[in-house]
């Protein structure tokens, strides 16, 4: 079984382009000029070399082979150039156009034509050419030409004089699409020579074998004649009869005659070892294994999705009273003033960072004025000038952060959003610009302003559909909790809202704070799809740098659909209002026509092996959009779902070892730049010391212990993700 991912990056080198590359049980190659796509076979061979040859051929194709002069010839040879070509048969086009494609993809890759011998030598091996047990001498001159061409190397083939100089012609001179056709007609005269010289020869042999009805010949009559025949049986004093007086015999049947192992069909056809090689190439075709959907990533209609944090702010006002009533204000301003040993230890860490980096970026330079403390030293060095100390400009930072608002985070969000706090306050203090989104699915649904979309028509809302489209959750919103935008105050109320409305969710869920906050499913997939919108304007609008995306979730995502039109499908006949169904994106393969990416196959949906196919598929997409971003992670894991976490990102007895003594773990062999796992137990600490009274001083180590541990696991982590941002 070849590497397809492998085949799809030699035929973009070939290419000289990213052109997109699908792999279909087709018969036949095909190239869409205005897609750039690239649609090859599913052949199944052991010979990677001729596997590669293929693909060189059709990229050749691909690149050289004018497709509109092509059509216009195949549909109307009569008209093409005014009949100048209708003489032009269809087979012999096609080998001398394969020639000239070649031709010009050896002159571009020199060293690809040891590939194409090494390819079509294997194939030879497998008398792909149908020529085993034929006098290959014998053939037509079309058929002999295509032979050259390809196993030369091979084998050795006859020509005439003037045969060679075609051949040298169509080496020299063949270098348009109508040069090929030029050439075919000049070289059909030679093919009907070959033919008929071949006919001829294989006549003349019968009729020296057959004595029924030949006359003998003498060959003192022609001394120049070197073919030799058997006596005849007609006796010498028969000779001067007339013919007519002579016995009549049925002539033999020449079907029955073995002439080198042709046959009068063989003979008729001039292009035997085209049709064979195609005819081989079909069986080659991989036609049991399943067909293999390319769905396409869409474009999202941001504005549909976003929620701002005014919004945010007006769903909650009514809320405020009740908040107040319960200390949960109070709440937040003690949790916020606890926070700040760990916010400055990380802004500690970011400057220790920074001054290395600003070190490692200057340099001294003169400035030209002289330095009267150096002037005595003129003699001695030309260093007598005053000097500065220069460091270029570093690089801006900004971030993007994304919280799981999923049903199964209920446990784990307030110390989530501890977390992410502690996080934005580090940002907003350091003059980062950044963004917090939640993504859910509930919120249309659940919200009561009526200005809010609503479920209705909710595929239009987001997306256009189309065939073969991933679909986005219809109903995904992101709500920007928070924002650098935002004034001091608002930027204290929106952390405060936030705070809040996670310490009620995890204590008294769907009360106490509005029913849009209400958590959902895990829209994980439709929300990085998003951010390829998203990114691009936080670029525009902070005009960063460096920008680090985090994705603080618990879980793995939905199951991902696609679009499917049902004109274009077998569900054609339970058509009804609408025009598209949903169909599980499973034996599909991600692609990206903007970038020309094409991602590895997505077999199966099963999460309890690490993070899903098509989860791996989009992070990496939204890395190859935007490189110089820094990718983070954030995996929070329960005690229950350790096994699987472990099972599927860090099943080696290093991991498990660190895992089991610190609770938390760093991975890279992951789409993520850096993968953080902690599990929920480590953030569940309380780093505060409790002394009863009467503690005993053993209690009192073990009570300050237990809170160094926590601090340490906790900056541990703090001091990573500043070295990843950094």
């Amino acid at each position: 079984m070849q590497n397809l991912q492998i085949k799809d990056r030699l035929a973009k080198l070939l290419a000289g382009e990213n052109i997109i590359v699908e792999h279909r049980q087709v018969s036949t190659a095909s190239f869409d000029v205005e897609l750039r796509l690239l649609t090859l076979p599913m052949w199944v061979m052991s010979s990677a070399a001729a596997y590669d040859m293929l693909i060189g051929h059709e990229v050749g194709h691909a690149l050289y082979t004018p497709l509109y002069q092509l059509d216009q010839f195949i549909s109307n040879r009569d008209g093409y150039k005014d009949g100048k070509y209708k003489q032009v048969e269809y087979s012999h086009m096609n080998i001398v156009e394969d020639i000239r494609i070649e031709n010009l993809l050896h002159k571009k890759f020199p060293g690809f034509r040891k590939t194409f011998n090494k390819g079509y030598s294997d194939l030879h091996a497998m008398d792909f050419f149908g020529v085993g047990g034929r006098d290959i001498d014998k053939m037509s001159f079309m058929d002999r030409l295509n032979l050259h061409f390809k196993i030369g190397n091979d084998v050795f083939i006859k020509f005439s004089e003037e045969e060679l100089d075609a051949i040298d012609k169509i080496k020299n001179n063949v270098c348009t699409y109508d040069d090929v056709l030029d050439f075919c007609l000049e070289a059909k005269e030679l093919n009907i020579k070959s033919t008929e010289l071949h006919s001829n020869d294989m006549t003349c042999g019968t009729e020296s074998e057959s004595s029924s009805f030949d006359a003998p010949m003498d060959s003192s009559e022609d001394e120049g004649d070197t073919v030799s025949t058997k006596s005849s049986s007609i006796p010498e004093d028969e000779d001067d009869r007339d013919p007519e007086d002579l016995p009549k015999t049925n002539p033999p049947d020449l079907s029955d005659v073995n002439h080198d192992d042709q046959s009068d069909d063989e003979m008729e056809d001039d292009v035997n070892t085209q049709d064979s090689f195609e005819s081989n190439l079909n069986k080659l075709i991989d036609t049991e294994t399943y067909e293999r959907t390319y769905v396409n990533i869409p474009d999202v209609k941001l504005e549909s999705i976003l929620v701002g944090p005014e919004k945010i702010e007006k769903e909650c006002e009514s809320y405020q009273k009740i908040w107040e009533y319960h200390l949960l204000h109070e709440k937040y301003y003690e949790f916020k003033k606890d926070s700040q040993s760990s916010v400055n230890y990380m802004i500690k860490e970011f400057q220790t960072k920074k001054s290395a980096d600003d070190y490692a970026r200057s340099y001294s330079a003169r400035t030209g004025v002289l330095d009267n403390k150096k002037l005595h030293e003129f003699k001695f060095t030309e260093n007598i000038f005053k000097q500065i100390q220069v460091v270029r400009d570093g690089q801006n930072h900004g971030m993007i952060f994304i919280l799981d608002w999923s049903g199964s985070m209920q446990n784990c969000i307030l110390e989530t959003t501890k977390q992410l706090l502690q996080l934005v306050w580090f940002c907003k203090k350091q003059n980062i610009p950044f963004d917090v989104y939640a993504f859910t699915n509930g919120w249309n649904r659940l919200c009561k302003n009526p200005d809010y979309l609503k479920m209705n028509k909710f595929h239009d809302r987001i997306q256009t559909i189309k065939h073969n489209d991933i679909m986005i959750d219809p109903n995904l919103d992101l709500l920007n909790f928070i924002s650098s935008k935002r004034s001091p105050k608002d930027f204290d109320n929106d952390c405060r809202n936030l705070f809040i409305i996670a310490s009620l969710t995890k204590n008294f869920y769907g009360t106490r704070y509005p029913s849009s906050f209400n958590m959902s499913s895990t829209p994980l997939n439709s929300t990085i799809i998003a951010l390829r919108k998203i990114i691009p304007e936080f670029y525009k609008t902070t005009r960063v740098d460096c920008l680090s995306t985090i994705i603080l979730s618990d879980g793995e995502s939905d199951h991902l659909s696609n679009f499917v039109s049902y004109d274009k499908s077998p569900m054609a006949k339970w058509k009804e209002d609408s025009d598209f169904y949903c169909s599980a994106v499973r034996r599909s393969v991600i692609r990206d026509i903007d970038l020309g990416c094409v991602y590895p196959e997505i077999v199966c949906c099963d999460y309890r092996s690490g993070m899903s196919q098509s989860t791996k598929c989009l992070l990496q997409n939204l890395k190859d959009h935007f490189p110089s971003m820094n990718l983070i992670g954030i995996r929070l894991v329960a005690p229950s779902e350790t096994q699987n976490f472990l099972g599927g990102y860090a099943n080696d007895h290093c991991s498990r070892a660190t895992w089991t003594t610190s609770k938390n773990i760093c991975l890279k062999d992951t789409p993520y730049d850096m993968l953080y796992g902690l599990s929920t137990t480590i953030l569940n600490k309380d780093v505060s010391i409790d002394i009863p009274e009467d503690a005993s001083i053993a209690k009192i180590n073990n009570a300050i212990r237990k809170s160094l541990k926590a601090k340490h696991a906790n900056r541990k982590m703090l001091c990573s993700f500043i070295d990843t941002i950094s």
